[in-house]
């Protein structure tokens, strides 16, 4: 197969994906936090907010798995998108300054967690640490050693914007 083509294809998938989950955010109302991207005192308590508990950490699953792909182009040159504006997309207004911080301090990616970019990785729900407005979800990493590590996001069900980062 040709790696232009399979790049090409590639990059169309996650930007399907990158807008599939900016329409699930607009067609679940948006975000009623004044555009802050973090949690209203009343997210949790909605009518039938438990019931769609569920729906919304998978969304918040495949908008991490969408992201990773996306920021992996980026990272390697080969994507649409460049990292900043994929972090706008993708990370609430308010954890944006925090995760800057935390790189300057930390001298690495702040998403990665890491200077390297990884080959391959999984995901998956952490279902008990998961409430009405937040779910979190863990990336398990490949990298090229064979070595593998784990990062926990925390997304903002409504908004599908990330608002922490957590290495584990």
């Amino acid at each position: 197969m040709d790696t232009g083509n399979r790049r090409a294809r590639r990059t169309m998938r996650a930007a399907a994906v990158l807008l599939a989950a900016a329409a699930v955010a607009g067609a679940t109302g948006g975000c009623d936090d004044g555009g802050s991207g973090e949690p209203s005192a009343s997210a949790s308590k909605r009518p039938g907010a438990a019931a769609g508990d569920q729906a919304g950490r998978q969304r918040a699953q495949q908008a991490l798995e969408g992201f990773l792909t996306s920021y992996q182009q980026a990272l390697n040159g080969e994507g649409v998108f460049t990292k900043e504006a994929l972090r706008d997309q993708n990370l609430t207004p308010r954890y944006v300054p925090r995760l800057v911080e935390w790189e300057k301090e930390n001298h690495v990616d702040g998403v990665f967690r890491t200077k390297d970019v990884p080959l391959s990785w999984t995901t998956r729900v952490i279902g008990e640490k998961s409430t009405g407005d937040s779910a979190f979800v863990e990336a398990t990493f490949e990298w090229g050693t064979g070595k593998k590590t784990a990062v926990e996001y925390e997304y903002d069900v409504r908004t599908l914007k990330i608002r922490g980062i957590e290495a584990k």
